[in-house]
C-alpha cells in the first residue's frame, strides 16, 4: 500500500454480471480522482478500494458508484496498516 493511502471495503448492490464489475471498476479507476486501486468482486459483491484521503473520501466514492447506477452499503471498513476500523455513515 503506497504511503498516505487508505484502503476500504464496501458492499456493492445492483450488479448482475461481469460487465457490471467492469463498469464499477472503470468508474472508480478512471473517473474518480484520488483512487489508487479498485477491485470489485462479483461473487462477494464487494469492492476493495485504495485511495488518497487528501484527494477523495468515502462519500465521493459512494457517489461515483451511485452515478454509475449501483449502490453501496452504509457500513465501510477501513484498513490502516494492520488494523481494521468499521463505521456507519
Amino acid at each position: 500500500m503506497p504511503e498516505n493511502t487508505i484502503k476500504t471495503e464496501l458492499a456493492i448492490t445492483g450488479m448482475m454480471c461481469a460487465n457490471c464489475v467492469n463498469t464499477v471498476e472503470r468508474t472508480l479507476r478512471k473517473k474518480t480522482p484520488g483512487i489508487v486501486t479498485a477491485n470489485v468482486n462479483y461473487a462477494t459483491e464487494t469492492a476493495t478500494i485504495e485511495y488518497l484521503p487528501n484527494q477523495t473520501n468515502t462519500n465521493n466514492i459512494c457517489n461515483a458508484i451511485k452515478k454509475a447506477g449501483y449502490g453501496s452499503s452504509n457500513n465501510i471498513k477501513y484498513f490502516i496498516g494492520l488494523n481494521a476500523l468499521t463505521r456507519e455513515l
